[in-house]
């Protein structure tokens, strides 16, 4: 068996064992160190390949996001077409002009009497379904408005909360019950006569 270089040399006596073990160790850290800086210095194609790699996740994930935003608002939508088309009230038509505005047109529905006074009164809301326009009790409109706000048109029973309780100047009564049934009396009794009124 050949004898390896360091043996060679210290059978020579050019080397002692202690001078052999140093340069082996050298030529060991050497090697390493070699090895270390082939590991650190990555080809320009590796590093684009992995920066390309990062781009494309970072994408996928910004896509799948969207998507899911997508797909929620369409499961939202379809929550409240479902609530309009089985709460809407069907039996509306009548010759009274209830007039409103969609944005910067001004509306109207033909509604009988007490769909016009339950509209005024905030008891129903207006909202814009494809296109059209769909009468829904109150309780019905909040539900809506949680899920998409820009569809419900008019609220009068909003405005009236945003104006307060001053009803001179929307000239109804705001609803004090569920079933909304004021009398005359008590809708009057809320204005003040003044003592010096000549009539």
């Amino acid at each position: 068996m050949a004898k390896s270089l360091q043996e060679q040399l210290m059978g020579a006596g050019l080397i002692d064992q202690k001078k052999a073990k140093k340069i082996k160790k050298d030529q060991s850290k050497q090697a390493h160190a070699k090895v270390k800086a082939g590991l650190n210095q990555e080809s320009d194609a590796q590093r684009n390949a992995r920066e390309a790699q990062k781009q494309k996740q970072q994408k996928d994930r910004e896509l799948n996001a969207a998507k899911k935003a997508e797909a929620e608002q369409k499961a939202i939508f379809a929550q409240v077409k479902q609530l309009v088309n089985h709460y809407k009230i069907k039996d509306r038509k009548g010759e009274l002009e209830f007039n409103f505005v969609d944005g910067s047109t001004v509306k109207k529905l033909l509604l009988n009497r007490d769909s016009f006074e339950k509209c005024s009164r905030g008891l129903i809301s207006v909202v814009s379904l494809d296109g059209r326009y769909e009468l829904v009790p109150r309780p019905i409109a909040e539900k809506i408005r949680e899920r998409m706000p820009e569809l419900i048109i008019v609220d009068n029973y909003r405005a009236k909360e945003s104006a307060g309780t001053n009803v001179a100047a929307t000239g109804t009564a705001s609803p004090e019950s569920d079933a909304g049934e004021i009398s005359d009396e008590d809708y009057y009794a809320q204005f003040e006569i003044p003592d010096d009124l000549m009539w």
